[in-house]
């Protein structure tokens, strides 16, 4: 403590004033003498006691420095490979959509055979109408068939017949002109001849003509046969392509048409994106095949790649739509809404602990 060496000082310098002084003092004034050395040393004695209760303030400035100064650290600075991510977010969509619609007019629906998220083939058949009527027509129009060859059948012998009397008639007034020229037949009877020929080449025409309408008919029974056949064909409705069943918008005795609303919505092969707006200003660092890190959960990261980067900005929002795409996973939802990261780019850098940035 200063004190205490202050004071021993003191006494030191106190002791040796008195031997040098005490030869040449007269005697008289050493009664006042020593009590001025009594009262100083009873000062100085003060002074020690109090010395260690009381600290000065030199010394609490000190303690109170020392106390307050921070602690310092040291890290070296090294090169490392950093990553720097775009956040982008947005709602999960079908990559492709393809409808299931009915193709015929006023059927009812008589079963369904696929529920939503039902996995489908190219195909498949998902729902089936009622063909009674169509049977009918069927039917009837087989009949109609059936009618229209036997009468082409019919037309056919009929032909061949009025052939034989044709050629039978041509004889006959191919003769009567040589008897006609030695006036060996009466032209009444040669007259007969020509006007038998006649009838048998327009009887013959008539049977030609009745012949090709028959086979227009037929073609025409045919034509509506197909179509008939073709509609039977679409009492089965079926998955034009293979995939996840999104939506059904039929029910159980439903009338539908074509000109209903498709009947059931599938994604195309079960792929599934994230559709996300990203502003203007950052889309221009976007390219496709850039990784995309989709967070599904704690420990459940999956990776997908940008595919299409919108070339048009929207005026009104600035913002341009991205799609990525990601492999079949569980648990990608349509109309979910998920947040990913974009890989922009890695490079070289010098960095430093975070604890070493204020």
């Amino acid at each position: 403590d200063p004190t205490i060496g202050y004071v021993n000082a003191g006494l030191q310098v106190l002791k040796h004033a008195m031997n040098e002084l005490l030869p040449v003092i007269p005697h008289r004034v050493w009664p006042w003498l020593l009590a001025t050395a009594v009262v100083v040393g009873g000062v100085l004695l003060f002074l020690t006691s109090t010395s260690g209760g009381i600290p000065s303030k030199a010394a609490e400035a000190s303690v109170e420095s020392a106390e307050s100064a921070p602690t310092v650290s040291t890290s070296q600075v090294r090169q490392s490979d950093l990553t720097q991510f775009l956040s982008i977010s947005g709602s999960l969509v079908a990559r492709e959509e393809v409808y299931a619609a009915a193709l015929i007019d006023s059927v009812k629906v008589e079963r369904l055979l696929v529920e939503i998220g039902d996995t489908v083939s190219a195909g498949q058949v998902l729902a089936v109408l009622d063909d009674s009527n169509l049977k009918t027509r069927l039917a009837q129009n087989t009949v109609e068939l059936e009618k229209s060859e036997a009468t082409i059948r019919q037309s056919e012998a009929a032909i061949v017949e009025q052939e034989a009397v044709l050629s039978e008639a041509r004889e006959a007034e191919l003769r009567g002109r040589k008897l006609r020229a030695t006036e060996t037949l009466s032209k009444e009877s040669f007259k007969t001849r020509e006007t038998t020929l006649l009838v048998a080449n327009a009887r013959l025409t008539a049977l030609v003509e009745s012949l090709n309408l028959a086979r227009v008919s037929k073609t025409y029974t045919e034509t509506q046969r197909q179509e008939i056949l073709l509609n039977l064909a679409r009492t089965e409705v079926k998955a034009p392509a293979g995939g996840v069943v999104l939506a059904k918008n039929v029910t159980l005795g439903q009338m539908v048409s074509s000109s209903s609303e498709p009947l059931f919505r599938i994604a195309r092969d079960g792929l599934v994106e994230l559709e996300a707006e990203v502003v203007s200003s950052k889309i221009e660092q976007l390219r496709a095949m850039q990784a995309v890190f989709l967070n599904m959960g704690p420990n459940s990261v999956t990776v997908g790649q940008v595919r299409l980067v919108s070339p048009v900005i929207d005026p009104a929002s600035r913002l341009g739509k991205v799609r990525v795409e990601f492999p079949k996973a569980k648990g990608l939802r349509p109309g979910q809404f998920v947040t990913a990261k974009i890989e922009l780019r890695r490079y070289e850098a010098v960095v430093v602990p975070a604890t070493a940035v204020l």
